[in-house]
């Protein structure tokens, strides 16, 4: 096991020579962190069930390693303590893991998760606050095994927020990612998950509202290499004033993942004409008996579903409430755990309501 010492001195040579990431689309050229306090304030609550280890070390950095992308390097050369959490083999566990972050001024978060075989948990990670945030999630789902990771990010909207979470799923494994993104004046994250096991499913859900001038870059990375495989991506993003999204996905099929079965989906509703969003799905099939699809949508409020429901005596902001909901419906009936997207739902009505 490389030490964390370790990890800091060459994620802090990593990051220096990695360039800004950089689009058409996204620019960080107003990046600059020495604007952001050195101290790090955050309170973190951990519950976990019965049954549920809280390890004092353990590996790290082999899932989402230090030079994935230069935030990322920042993040380990500016790394605590990992919390790092074990399922031992066989435990079936009925409630949640609760995990609270609150940051103020500075905050680099880094959770590890290892499923043994057999076993299954749900995860759920809160975020709030306001500053500059980085996280990295690592899951390691062993055979049989089965993990929902439910990620709700509301931190205010000054803040920044670099954010990237990986799953690995051994054979006949289950792992989900979620994530609900709500906060941040800029918020840069990635979601990748591979199943590495024959007959392992995944799934990654994405729900985003955004409005006045949040600025969201959030890419989806199916990696299958395994066969017998499948895995699916669901991204609902709803804009107001002038936020905006870029919505990047990838369904990559390796030569051994024969027989993989994949989709992604990303969609977008903006509630006006200031806001904007730019949705680039991918797909690269390096064999054949697969079955990959993809679709994407951007477009505005139907002003016709909203005429009619307003002539049936609801309010706009009711008929526009009632049209969002419904469109946000195919992420969040897959989120899994009901007090999530019931709060994941609230969150939206609030936002709705300006």
């Amino acid at each position: 096991m490389v030490a964390i010492s370790d990890i800091r001195e060459r994620a802090k040579k990593l990051y220096e020579e990695l360039p800004l990431p950089s689009s058409k689309y996204t620019t960080l050229s107003w990046w600059e962190d020495y604007v952001y306090p050195e101290e790090t304030k955050a309170d973190i609550q951990v519950d976990l069930p019965k049954g549920v280890e809280l390890l004092e070390e353990g590996p790290i950095g082999d899932i989402v390693p230090p030079d994935a992308w230069k935030f990322v390097a920042f993040h380990y050369m500016n790394l605590g303590s990992p919390l790092i959490i074990r399922v031992p083999e066989g435990l079936k566990s009925e409630e949640p893991a609760r995990i609270r972050v609150n940051v103020e001024g500075r905050e680099h978060f880094h959770l590890r998760v290892e499923m043994g075989r057999g076993s299954s948990l749900s995860v759920v990670l809160e975020v709030s606050g306001s500053g500059l945030y980085t996280e990295v999630v690592e899951a390691k789902v062993g055979e049989d095994a089965s993990l929902i990771l439910s990620a709700v990010e509301t931190m205010d909207d000054d803040s920044v927020i670099f954010a990237d979470r990986g799953a690995v799923v051994s054979g006949r494994g289950t792992g989900k990612l979620v994530g609900s993104w709500f906060g941040g004046k800029f918020v840069m994250a990635k979601h990748k998950v591979t199943p590495v096991g024959a007959e392992a499913m995944v799934e990654d859900v994405q729900v985003l509202f955004g409005h006045d001038s949040q600025h969201y870059d959030l890419t989806t990375y199916l990696n299958f290499t395994a066969p017998m495989t499948k895995g699916e991506s669901t991204v609902r993003a709803v804009l107001k004033d002038t936020a905006r999204a870029v919505l990047y996905g990838m369904i990559d099929i390796q030569h051994e993942a024969q027989h993989a079965d994949a989709y992604l989906s990303e969609h977008t509703l903006l509630l006006n004409s200031g806001a904007r969003a730019d949705s680039i799905p991918g797909l690269e099939i390096m064999t054949d008996e697969v079955r990959a699809t993809h679709g994407a949508t951007v477009g505005p409020i139907d002003e016709e579903q909203i005429f009619y429901l307003m002539s049936r005596g609801l309010s706009r902001i009711d008929a526009q409430k009632l049209i969002v909901m419904g469109f946000f419906e195919p992420a969040l009936s897959r989120i899994g755990l009901e007090d999530v997207r019931r709060y994941v739902e609230e969150v939206i009505e609030r936002r709705m309501e300006g």
